[in-house]
């Protein structure tokens, strides 16, 4: 009996230990079966396109996906090269397929890799005086109605706008001008700087520049203080004139944007090409002019791309002859005021180039201190930079 109870039980052990196998190897199935559908559900889906802007190109680079109506942010990138239903081929040619036979295929939407060439157009902003005050802090709004109230309060004073100032006059007298230089408003006045030497004004002598021969004295009102010294400078320029007895009258002009100013013709944009259907890249060279400027800092303010927007065709010819003469911006700066000319004749007067030079070409070299405006027949970029980021004009001439 004993024996036949340990049989019992062995035979038991083996019938568990077999029951243990299986489900081993069943959780094992499972287990593969799950990896292996997420590994299929995971290689249906392709990572998004990798979209990469250098300079003047768009490139998008793309694997196929099974999948509609995906779109890049801004533009679409990719083009829909095709749509195929998959079918046997045979419905096409009028044959017969057996219902059981046909099966439905998925609709197939491949998106290859397009490259689209983008044309670049690089353009600059050339805000008015106008435009400046409309889109200037509160502040210096402040100060410009302050003083434009101040000037316009004696007898007989008329105000004018032109493209780069706001002039007061007395007939044909020009009294004051208001300017704006980056973001500081300026008034000029027919006064000698001289006579206001050593004394708490701190006004600078501006008589280097042609544009303000007449109003030789430069004052910068930077702050509340300044405001007011300016007023005492007005008082100062009209004594012996009467009060015009005029009501005081809010001059602040209302903020628009540059879009809306570019509507209106207070903005001008000055582009290196076309800009029909192409991507517009604006920079605004009158935020960043400044009274002095070496090589290194026009070529670390602005990218070489801008230099074609920079630089304006006049109505002057182009020399011809067979000597080409090279002027560097330096001794230009040293040789000239601010504000003049620079031409051929000009050059040749002051020596700067031989006699027989027919055409001449600037350089960048060393620092330049002023307002210049270059007429010449070729210019290095670097040169251009330093030529507008003063303040002043590089001129080509009119295309023959």
């Amino acid at each position: 009996m004993a024996n036949l109870l340990n049989a019992l039980q062995t035979d038991d052990l083996i019938i568990y230990g077999l029951m243990a196998v299986v489900g081993v190897i069943l959780v094992v199935v499972i287990v593969s079966a799950i990896v292996r559908g997420v590994r299929r559900s995971r290689s249906n889906k392709q990572p998004a396109a990798t979209v990469a802007v250098v300079a003047d190109s768009i490139n998008v680079e793309e694997e196929p996906v099974v999948e509609d109506n995906q779109q890049t942010s801004g533009q679409t990138l990719t083009q829909n090269v095709c749509d195929i239903a998959q079918t046997n081929g045979s419905e096409q040619q009028g044959d017969a397929t057996p219902e059981g036979d046909r099966q439905q295929q998925p609709v197939m939407t491949e998106k290859k890799a397009v490259h689209v060439k983008e044309r670049l157009v690089h353009v600059v902003y050339d805000r008015s005086f106008k435009a400046r005050i409309m889109q200037a802090d509160d502040q210096l709004k402040e100060f410009y109605d302050i003083l434009k109230n101040k000037l316009l309060s004696y007898k007989g004073v008329k105000s004018r706008f032109s493209w780069g100032a706001e002039s007061f006059r007395i007939g044909r007298k020009l009294y004051a001008m208001l300017v704006v230089k980056g973001k500081t408003l300026n008034l000029y006045l027919a006064m000698d700087p001289a006579s206001l030497a050593d004394t708490k004004f701190k006004a600078e002598d501006a008589s280097d520049s042609k544009k303000y021969s007449e109003v030789p004295t430069r004052y910068a009102v930077k702050n509340p203080l300044r405001s007011r010294y300016a007023s005492e400078l007005i008082e100062m320029l009209f004594d012996g004139i009467q009060p015009s007895g005029a009501s005081y009258t809010d001059y602040k002009l209302p903020y628009e944007t540059t879009a809306k100013l570019v509507d209106m013709g207070l903005v001008k944009l000055k582009a290196d090409g076309s800009t029909e259907n192409a991507r517009i890249v604006k920079a605004d060279i009158a935020e960043l002019i400044r009274s002095k400027i070496t090589v290194a800092e026009a070529d670390a303010i602005v990218p070489d791309e801008l230099v074609g927007a920079m630089l304006e065709r006049k109505g002057f010819e182009r020399s011809y002859g067979d000597k080409k003469g090279i002027v560097n911006i330096d001794t230009i700066s040293a040789n000239f005021n601010e504000g003049e000319d620079v031409t051929l004749e000009a050059l040749k007067a002051k020596g700067l180039v031989a006699k027989n030079i027919g055409y001449y070409k600037v350089l960048a070299r060393g620092t330049l201190d002023k307002k210049l405006n270059v007429h010449a027949d070729d210019y290095s970029a670097a040169a251009v930079k330093m030529i507008v980021l003063t303040g002043g004009d590089a001129f080509l001439p009119e295309k023959q």
